[in-house]
């Protein structure tokens, strides 16, 4: 089962020879979210600073953008269609 998963693989490989295994505390990936059951393959986007106390979260290809910030106001970035037919870029708080 943690074939499946390198992830856990590693931190319990890391783990078991002793190893101070430990979450970096900025990082940036760039994920491709399967969902073969419903046909979904949904890019994502991650940026993580824990100094900072921002982290930002991009669904496909910056169409859809999150920013949360620990220390004061996180903004949701999306495009809204209000006729059902076009769309504008909103900002949420």
């Amino acid at each position: 089962m943690l074939a499946k998963h390198p992830l856990a693989t590693f931190l319990a490989l890391g783990l078991s020879l002793g190893a101070d295994v430990s979450i970096p505390n900025q990082f940036r990936a760039t994920i491709q979210l399967e969902m073969p059951y419903i046909g979904l393959s949904e890019p994502l986007e991650v940026a993580y600073d824990e100094v900072a106390g921002m982290q930002t979260m991009s669904y496909w290809n910056g169409m859809d953008k999150y920013i949360y910030n620990t220390a004061g106001t996180s903004y949701q970035i999306i495009p809204t269609a209000y006729d059902g037919e076009t769309s504008v870029t909103t900002c949420w708080k």
